[in-house]
């Protein structure tokens, strides 16, 4: 377990612990992580011999905030849900990155299915998905997602951080 893994977990667990009491991730965790992140690269790394493999993880950090907005904007997960998917991206690359996302999206997935029936809305999100995509085959430009039914509104908010932090600690213990 390098450094990078222990800030990330550090990060990642300060960040479930905020997003399970107060259902937000607050930005100076984040930016204490990305602080932490850039003075651990430092550290091991001298200035002089920082190069093509950091540079990569900067475009992928910022590769990943751009990648990830729509889903923000589509209200499908919080920003510091993509900041922090950003920041576990840029520290680890793409493939560990990868393989975080996949190992906390699953249990996330399942939960979020788990809470759509509990709440009855699971043949509504169908619904929704379904309405979304025709619009946008036929008429080239996709539907409005229904304005004022968020899941903040109606409780059934998934709290993500959590799962990511299950991600980061798969990979920690059994990652290849």
């Amino acid at each position: 377990m390098g450094l990078r893994w222990t800030i990330l977990l550090a990060v990642c667990a300060a960040g479930a612990v905020s997003d399970l009491k107060k259902g937000t991730i607050p930005n100076r965790i984040l930016l204490t992580g990305f602080a932490a992140e850039a003075a651990g690269l430092l550290w091991t790394e001298p200035l002089i011999t920082l190069g093509a493999e950091e540079a990569k993880l900067c475009f992928i950090t910022i590769g990943t905030m751009v990648l990830f907005s729509p889903l923000f904007f589509w209200d499908l997960c919080g920003a510091g849900d993509v900041k922090l998917a950003s920041l576990i991206f840029g520290s680890v690359g793409m493939y560990e990155g990868l393989r975080v996302l996949f190992w906390g999206g699953l249990p996330a997935a399942v939960w979020s299915l788990g809470v759509m029936i509990s709440h009855g809305i699971l043949r509504q999100r169908i619904r929704w998905v379904y309405e979304y995509l025709r619009t946008w085959m036929i008429c080239g430009s996709p539907a409005a997602y229904p304005v004022g039914i968020t899941d903040r509104n109606t409780g059934t908010a998934i709290r993500l951080a959590p799962f990511l932090l299950i991600g980061v600690l798969r990979e920690m213990l059994f990652g290849g």
